[in-house]
């Protein structure tokens, strides 16, 4: 990040990024980070600072998620099949969804103003690299920011920007989703994800991040509570929400990226029904399930299980 902040800007934003950064060598949570973003684009008058330094990253940066990408079908399935690669490594991963004519890519979710800069520096990412990935003009029916109104923004992203908004978000139009791309391989795409969810390193979030996801996951028909999880780690229901907010998550959304994972593996890599899916994960039946799953994935598990057949 330093880095790029020093291609933006200069070597002495970069310092000060730095320096704003807490001194303990843990690794640090995405607010730290995001905090110490802030501070920089506070001290020198830059609002716009995220996407600036969105628009300075070198495309090579992230060349795994540029290749499941590129070789993935369409553009919208090009960006639900990055949404489920990320969701392996975060709990607060984004994710797609039609909503009539429209493919919606949900930022990540947090409390109000939580590591608001690093949110909005990811999903000018994202856009970026989609319209790079496609190499032609691709169309964005709206933007939602969370942040307060700033000058500019509607030229940066080609579309209009509604400020204040309950999340951050991109409205791709339908004809955007079905761009297809030009080295599209679905069979490669495929192994790709199916990799970045068998090999996803251990998240280097927070202990009590890791000892909640352990917790949690051999008992998600049992539909574990913050309090019998908190008592069985030893640990008061406040505690726990206190450990887990310091690194921008809350125990819902813990349990939420656990039953995404799982639900992933045992719809494709199983032929378990979907009735005992539904229930192992904790859902009340096959209906519910389905509704979430696709909210996570864009598609429904029988979708979903059909074309990782046919890959």
């Amino acid at each position: 990040m330093a880095q790029v902040l020093e291609a933006t800007l200069d070597r002495e934003a970069a310092s000060l990024f730095e320096r704003a950064l807490p001194s303990a060598t843990a690794a640090l949570s995405a607010r730290q980070v995001s905090d110490a973003l802030g501070r920089v684009a506070e001290r020198r008058r830059r609002p716009k600072l995220p996407f600036e330094m969105a628009a300075a990253v070198p495309t090579a940066t992230f060349p795994y998620l540029d290749y499941l990408g590129a070789t993935s079908p369409t553009l919208g399935e090009a960006l639900t099949n990055a949404a489920r690669a990320y969701a392996s490594v975060s709990t607060r991963p984004f994710s797609t969804r039609f909503e009539e004519d429209v493919l919606v890519v949900h930022g990540p979710k947090g409390e109000q103003g939580g590591a608001r800069w690093l949110r909005e520096y990811a999903l000018a990412h994202l856009w970026l690299r989609a319209r790079a990935l496609t190499a032609r003009p691709i169309g964005l029916k709206f933007v939602r920011l969370t942040r307060e109104p700033v000058v500019g923004l509607d030229a940066f992203f080609g579309a209009p920007v509604h400020f204040s908004a309950q999340e951050n978000a991109l409205g791709f139009t339908a004809a955007a989703a079905r761009t297809a791309m030009s080295g599209a391989a679905p069979a490669i795409a495929t192994v790709l994800l199916e990799s970045s969810q068998r090999l996803a390193p251990p998240m280097v979030a927070s202990t009590a991040v890791t000892e909640v996801e352990r917790h949690v996951a051999p008992r998600l028909e049992q539909r574990p509570s913050l309090t019998s999880v908190a008592r069985g780690l030893g640990l008061s229901a406040r505690s726990l929400q206190r450990r887990l907010a310091e690194h921008d998550t809350t125990f819902a959304a813990v349990v939420e990226s656990v039953r995404r994972r799982r639900a992933s593996e045992l719809v494709e890599r199983t032929g378990t029904p979907f009735t005992e899916v539904a229930l192992s994960l904790g859902f009340s039946g096959p209906s519910s399930f389905t509704h979430a799953y696709g909210r996570w994935f864009g598609v429904t598990p029988t979708q979903a299980r059909k074309r990782r057949s046919r890959a």
